[in-house]
């Protein structure tokens, strides 16, 4: 693909081209109708898992990942390059299979290596998509049967899906949802959780706390 690239709108969840050159080709992609208007299904990528909290953790944040990142199948970036290559703000770039959004005007180098200490003044980790949990609109919206006002912490949220996982997603309204139906492990009120994802067994486990 050229230099054109698209990038997340976060305010709404959904895909805008960063120049009008920008054409994606969604595979699997179709077309559906629902009370309120019309959804589209099409399938994404776990790029990077949820992560626990762990005060212990010596590689990644101590807090771990609350939100899944996903990108459409079908879609690829151009690599990021150390080659003196001239980025400005906007710019996406993937790198060891992440995808990062230029933050300050630059000439790369070795120096400016996103996913690095030195590339953190030029490059912040993009999103990509940001997916909510299909069937509970009407339990965490602002409002009963309306969208979330804040995408949700999606540990508390089941089944899991890993790093690498090929997911079916429902675009509503220019949101993005799990086209699985998911249910609530942690209670809203008291943070309870009735069942827990055990990274060492690879399976969810139930919990009493």
């Amino acid at each position: 693909m050229n230099d054109s690239r698209t990038i997340i709108d976060r305010s709404r969840r959904h895909y805008a081209a960063e120049t009008a050159a920008q054409t994606v080709r969604l595979p699997g992609q179709s077309i559906g109708h629902f009370a309120g208007g019309s959804v589209s299904f099409l399938l994404a990528t776990v790029i990077r898992g949820l992560l626990y909290p762990d005060a212990a953790r010596t590689e990644g944040p101590v807090e771990g990942y609350s939100q899944y990142i996903l990108r459409i199948s079908g879609v690829t970036y151009t690599a990021w390059s150390d080659a003196g290559v001239s980025y400005v703000i906007g710019n996406l770039r993937s790198h060891e299979g992440l995808l990062y959004a230029c933050t300050t005007d630059h000439t790369s180098s070795s120096f400016t290596e996103p996913g690095t200490a030195g590339g953190a003044d030029y490059w912040g980790l993009s999103t990509e998509i940001a997916a909510l949990p299909s069937g509970q609109e009407t339990v965490l919206g602002t409002d009963a049967g309306t969208y979330y006002a804040a995408t949700p912490d999606m540990r508390h949220f089941t089944p899991w899906f890993k790093t690498g996982a090929i997911v079916r997603l429902e675009l509503r309204d220019g949101f993005y949802f799990f086209a699985e139906t998911m249910m609530r492990v942690v209670a809203i009120d008291d943070a309870t959780q009735s069942i827990r994802w055990n990274d060492t067994k690879d399976r969810g486990m139930g919990v009493f706390a």
